[in-house]
């Protein structure tokens, strides 16, 4: 293999790494928990997204 082949897998191993790790903070309660807080503070609605 050459450097390019190297090169590619770096950057699918970073794509793969980044997208468990997206997919973790949003199951572990980003956008979750961003609705509950939500709804405590009294509104029903989820967040308007600007």
């Amino acid at each position: 293999m050459g450097p390019f082949g190297i090169s590619v897998i770096i950057l699918v191993a970073v794509l793969v790494i980044g997208f468990l790790v997206w997919e973790l903070f949003f199951t572990r309660g980003g956008q979750r928990a961003m609705v509950e807080q939500h709804r405590v503070e009294g509104n029903d609605e989820p967040p308007k997204n600007f």
